[in-house]
């Protein structure tokens, strides 16, 4: 009994590994669409999962972690999980790194500007100066 409470704390600790004798499966990972925009959901799918646990990581063109999602992939070992971007992001080329207990993928996206230039302060107040008067 000391043994199974032990392997269950191990299990729910690393994760479960799927065992597939005599076949190397690498994981992959990719995005729906090459570019989004703010405000839109990135799709993140991949499939070679070794573990019941994955970990997605949104890296930002600095390399700094934005996020971490943490979800369930089924035995079959493909995953899908989404993330609603920022309406603040900065744009750039990111990436989502996802692994499991065994191995990790990687995968580029864009993050596009805005559609719509924005104009300095001054310029709107001096068009809407009339408001004033």
């Amino acid at each position: 009994m000391k043994y199974f409470v032990i392997a269950l704390l191990l299990i729910g600790f690393f994760g479960f590994a799927f065992a597939y004798p005599g076949e190397e499966v690498e994981i992959s990972v990719s995005t729906e669409k090459k570019s989004y925009k703010p405000g839109e959901i990135l799709t993140i799918k991949g499939t070679g999962a070794h573990s019941y646990s994955i970990w997605a990581k949104i890296i930002s063109p600095e390399g700094d972690e934005i996020i971490e999602l943490k979800f369930l992939a089924p035995i079959s070992g493909e995953f899908y999980t989404a993330w609603i971007i920022p309406k603040t992001i900065a744009p750039g080329l990111y990436s989502v790194v996802a692994r499991d207990i065994v191995q990790e993928a990687e995968a580029n996206f864009e993050i596009l500007g805005r559609s719509e230039k924005l104009r300095p302060l001054t310029e709107f107040i001096k068009e809407k100066s009339f408001l004033l008067h």
